[in-house]
């Protein structure tokens, strides 16, 4: 990650092709085909949107000109799903220049990808698979997080993977699994649900971060059993009200307490 800020940092700033809106204190929802025309008839909010990369890796067309419209208007978060970084194979190379197109294509306010696998050998499995957490795993997913980073030349947004089953080789927690990769790669972390609506010890427990850390992106994700725009953007606005009410906490120049 050190080599990866150096050589950031000397590279000269490229034309931007899209608005660079400011992602902080935003709350974002997942970009869905199905709601597309609702939200172009929406009125603007602050907010932002996410989008899986692997829909946008043609050319062109309907879904390219979808999102070049509301990259005008709202930032993006670009999420992977098939890059397999949890895998004990190499990185598909194509694949990730693929990626990497489309972050620079989209110019997007933040990069993710899953801590899972979906590939042995030449087989895709469509789904995102858990991996053992072992310290032979952890310096294998490290490096692919490291060149992934390097391929973009900016931080990766990790997000844990659903648990089906746990290996009996595990010699670490998942907790502490993810921690130590954080610590060796610099990337982020995404951390999130897919199917229904935040439940109410979420909310507690994000009124609790959001006290303590402050207005950091959020992001309601719900990729199955879709409910209709207004109700996902009635989630987002929830969201979007803790942040609100812990603002005056975190404006800038005021005193803090230690926490």
């Amino acid at each position: 990650m050190k080599r990866l800020a150096m050589r950031s940092a000397g590279q000269a700033p490229a034309a931007f092709r899209f608005p660079a809106h400011s992602i902080r204190g935003r709350v974002g929802t997942s970009f869905k085909h199905e709601h597309v025309q609702a939200i172009l008839a929406d009125e603007k909010r602050d907010g932002f949107f996410e989008v899986h990369a692997e829909n946008y890796m043609g050319a062109g067309g309907a879904p390219h000109a979808a999102l070049s419209q509301i990259r005008q208007d709202y930032p993006v978060s670009l999420h992977g799903v098939c890059m397999s970084i949890g895998g004990p194979q190499p990185l598909d190379e194509a694949h990730l220049g693929r990626f990497k197109a489309l972050v620079e294509r989209y110019e997007p306010a933040l990069v993710s990808e899953h801590l899972a696998w979906s590939t042995h050998d030449t087989t895709y499995f469509n789904d995102l698979l858990p991996l053992p957490y072992t310290a032979a795993t952890l310096a294998r997913v490290a490096d692919h997080i490291d060149q992934v980073q390097e391929a973009l030349g900016r931080q990766l947004l990790l997000e844990n993977p659903s648990t089906y089953l746990i290996f009996p080789e595990s010699t670490m927690s998942e907790t502490l699994f993810i921690a130590e990769l954080v610590r060796r790669t610099g990337c982020g972390l995404l951390l999130d649900s897919h199917d229904r609506p935040v439940a109410d010890a979420v909310w507690k427990l994000f009124d609790v971060i959001i006290s303590q850390c402050g207005p950091i992106p959020t992001l309601v994700e719900w990729d199955s059993d879709l409910p209709d725009w207004p109700l996902l953007k009635a989630e987002a606005s929830a969201a979007k009200a803790i942040m609100d009410r812990h603002a005056q906490d975190f404006m800038p120049g005021k005193a803090y307490a230690a926490r």
